[in-house]
């Protein structure tokens, strides 16, 4: 079974448009695919949905419970500042490395670049850092 971390940015934009990200949480509900995720995320999540998007604070908290009732939680609550300019970034790619996860899909252009071209797409610990639409192809078929 694939198993992937949802970056905070993608779990957003699922929440708060249709399209692909929505997709890709609808394949989790149908267990095509595990999420696995971290109180880290979780917070940030919390974070920029009410302080940069104004959302209703209990609001944002039923969502991050759905989230993670949805998910494989693992234990990962800061950033080590290993592999990425943005700590945002580490706890991230930490996440997937104590999850198991052979794949971050995420929007963030600098995470992306993490992995680069040279790697062929892998990360640290061969994590595949992939876009949306990348990522899609393999779960979707």
């Amino acid at each position: 079974m694939i198993r992937a971390v949802l970056d905070t940015n993608i779990l957003i934009s699922a929440i708060i448009a249709d399209g692909l990200p929505s997709r890709l949480v609808a394949s989790v509900r149908r267990g095509e695919f595990v999420a696995v995720c971290s109180p880290y995320i979780i917070d940030e999540l919390r974070r920029v949905m009410t302080e940069e998007l104004g959302f209703d604070a209990e609001e944002v908290d039923r969502i991050a419970l759905a989230i993670a009732r949805a998910s494989e939680m693992v234990p990962v609550f800061e950033a080590s500042g290993q592999w990425c300019e943005d700590a945002a970034d580490d706890a991230i790619i930490e996440t997937a490395l104590r999850g198991g996860a052979g794949y971050v899909v995420t929007g963030d252009r600098r995470l992306l670049g993490v992995c680069g071209e040279k790697s062929g797409g892998e990360g640290p610990g061969g994590v595949a850092i992939v876009a949306a639409g990348e990522f899609a192809v393999s779960v979707e078929g």
